[in-house]
C-alpha cells in the first residue's frame, strides 16, 4: 500500500507540473486540465504495471538469494533443518511471511518444496534438487551447494549493478526532459512581445501538444528498457 501511495503521489505531481506548464504555454485552462489528467493517468498506469512488476520481481529475487544463502549457512553450522528454515525466513517480506505462516503444520521438506511456487526461479529449482539429494544421501550441504551459491551471488551482484546504472540513467533522463520543459518556458517568455498573436495559431498549439506523446513514448521505452518489463504483458 505504501508503494502504491508513492506511485499515486508521483503521478499527481507530474500531472500537476505538466498541466501548469501547458497553462503557461497556451493559457487554456481546459487544455491544461486535460494534459494534467492525461499525464496523471499515463504515469500511474506505467507505475502500476511496469515499475510495480519490476519491484515485485526484484523483491522476490532478493528474498530468493537471502533464503538460499541463509538456509545453507545455517544448516551447515547447526545441522538443524528447523533452525536453518527459520533463519532463512528472517527479514522476509509480507507476502513471503504470510505464505510461510500458512505452512507451519507441514514438514520442513514440504515447506521448502512449496516455496518453489513462490520464488519460481532457476536458482531455487536447483536448490530444491540439491536439498532432495541431501535428504536422500546426506553429506555436507555447503559443499554440495557451493557452485549454486557462487552463481547466485554473481547474478545478484550483476542485478545490483544494473539497478545502480538504471538510477544514473534515470537522473539523466529526468534532467534531459526537465531542460526541454525549461526551454519551452524560456521561449514562451522570450516571445512575450507577440505571444498574444502566437497562441492563437493552430500550428503553435499543435506543436506544443505534440510534445506530450513524445514524452509519453520515451518514458515508456526508457522504463521498459530499464526494468525489462512490459506494460502489456510479462517480462520482456
Amino acid at each position: 500500500m505504501r508503494k502504491i501511495g508513492s506511485y499515486l503521489f508521483l503521478s499527481l505531481g507530474l500531472g500537476f507540473l505538466l498541466g501548469a506548464l501547458y497553462f503557461l504555454l497556451i493559457e487554456d485552462l481546459y487544455m491544461a486540465l486535460g494534459v494534467g489528467i492525461a499525464t496523471f493517468g499515463f504515469y500511474l498506469a506505467l507505475s502500476l504495471t511496469v515499475f510495480r512488476k519490476y519491484a515485485s520481481r526484484r523483491r522476490k529475487e532478493h528474498e530468493d538469494y537471502r533464503f538460499i544463502h541463509s538456509f545453507t549457512a545455517s544448516l551447515s553450522t547447526t545441522g538443524s533443518l528447523e533452525t536453518a528454515y527459520e533463519s532463512a525466513l528472517e527479514g522476509a517480506g509480507e507476502e513471503l511471511a504470510e505464505i510461510a505462516s500458512g505452512l507451519v503444520d507441514r514438514r520442513i521438506e514440504e515447506r521448502i518444496s512449496y516455496l518453489g511456487s513462490y520464488f519460481k526461479s532457476d536458482a531455487y529449482s536447483m536448490f530444491l534438487s540439491l536439498f532432495e539429494l541431501y535428504m536422500e544421501q546426506g553429506g555436507n550441504f555447503l559443499e554440495m551447494a557451493s557452485s549454486l551459491l557462487g552463481e547466485s551471488a554473481r547474478v545478484e551482484e550483476e542485478e545490483n549493478r544494473k539497478e545502480e546504472a538504471g538510477r544514473r540513467t534515470l537522473r539523466e533522463f529526468c534532467l534531459l526532459w526537465g531542460m526541454a520543459c525549461l526551454i519551452m518556458l524560456t521561449l514562451r517568455f522570450a516571445m512575450a512581445g507577440f505571444y498574444d498573436e502566437l497562441k492563437g495559431l493552430a500550428s503553435y498549439r499543435l506543436s506544443s501538444i505534440l510534445f506530450l506523446p513524445v514524452l509519453y513514448v520515451s518514458s515508456y521505452l526508457y522504463a521498459s528498457a530499464m526494468t525489462g518489463e512490459s506494460i502489456f504483458g510479462g517480462k520482456k
